[in-house]
């Protein structure tokens, strides 16, 4: 089946473009919303990289690898350990989609 690019690239930066990390910040109850603060982060982090490297297959599954194996940082992330978990996550749940075809462009 042939790889859709221009498909993939788009559905990856609506992703990205569905979160706002920045939305937390500056209000009254920030410390209560670092956790989704860094959640729309990590999300964020994934779809961009994934966007970047959707050209190819090949190349966004080298990237999800990548991914899921050293996760990715953040100078922004409150707990970047948890930022590094969630980014590992959705990694493996979009190559797990790829995989079974339920992601397909």
């Amino acid at each position: 089946m042939l790889w859709d690019r221009v498909k993939a690239v788009d559905y990856f930066m609506n992703q990205y473009n569905r979160y706002d990390p920045g939305h937390y910040q500056f209000r009254h109850n920030e410390q209560q919303l670092t956790g989704v603060y860094d959640t729309e982060l990590a999300l964020q982090k994934v779809y961009m990289e994934c966007a970047a490297a959707a050209v190819e297959k090949q190349a966004l599954l080298t990237k999800l690898n990548q991914l899921i194996k050293y996760g990715a940082e953040d100078s922004r992330a409150h707990r970047p350990a948890e930022f590094k978990s969630i980014v590992k996550f959705e990694a493996a749940e979009i190559k797990h989609q790829l995989e079974t075809g339920k992601l397909g462009f």
